[in-house]
């Protein structure tokens, strides 16, 4: 991976999963002028999961990928939005930024396969209505540290929990939060590559977060 430090509006941003998360994800990313967004997602609004999804009662039924990039265009009108089912490499254009959220393990693995070496900046975000979980990588070192983390939840056979119910409030702090390395790393500083915030720890550290 290379660092990239270009204008925001020389920018692309790939968003992987448009539940909660993931919608949070692309707002922010579009209210910072990127030029182009691409949204990869394949399921509908369901109506049980809506309202603490943040989608409209005008989204039901229809495809999140579609209501999110309408969404999108509400805070950046000029951003350039590509709507797609699934990932597929050979298909998709070098973009500054992926972001996958909320993916279960095995999809969250294929992601960072097909796209490891066509992207300066990535990152994955977690979140349950307690924790928040986000592992970024911007250069060989945090890629390394990354695929480790990876082969260990392979070994221990763990299940991240996928694309579930989260609250509205914490799927906004975790966007913000992913958003936040982002920012810090097209501003020439550093990422933090692994966050982890208890959010029933009354006064969590700020270490990682800033």
């Amino acid at each position: 991976m290379s660092r990239s430090h270009r204008k925001l509006t020389d920018l692309s941003a790939l968003v992987v999963g448009l539940h909660g998360i993931g919608r949070q994800v692309a707002q922010q990313l579009a209210s910072l002028g990127l030029q182009k967004l691409t949204l990869i997602d394949a399921g509908r609004v369901d109506p049980a999961e809506a309202a603490t999804e943040g989608y409209f009662a005008e989204d039901l039924g229809r495809y999140r990928r579609h209501a999110t990039g309408e969404f999108c265009h509400r805070f950046n009108a000029d951003l350039a939005i590509e709507t797609r089912t699934r990932v597929n490499s050979r298909k998709l254009d070098v973009h500054t930024a992926v972001l996958d959220c909320g993916l279960k393990l095995p999809a969250e693995q294929v992601v960072w396969r097909q796209l490891r070496d066509r992207v300066a900046f990535y990152g994955s975000v977690h979140a349950t209505a307690r924790m928040i979980q986000i592992r970024v990588v911007w250069d060989s070192r945090s890629a390394r540290r990354y695929e480790r983390w990876l082969r260990r939840q392979d070994a221990v056979h763990r299940v991240i929990a996928g694309p579930r119910p989260v609250p509205l409030h914490v799927a906004a702090v975790a966007a913000g939060l992913i958003v936040l390395q982002f920012e810090r790393f097209m501003a020439g500083r550093k990422p933090a590559s692994d966050v982890w915030l208890d959010l029933c720890t009354p006064r969590p550290p700020a270490r990682n977060l800033a």
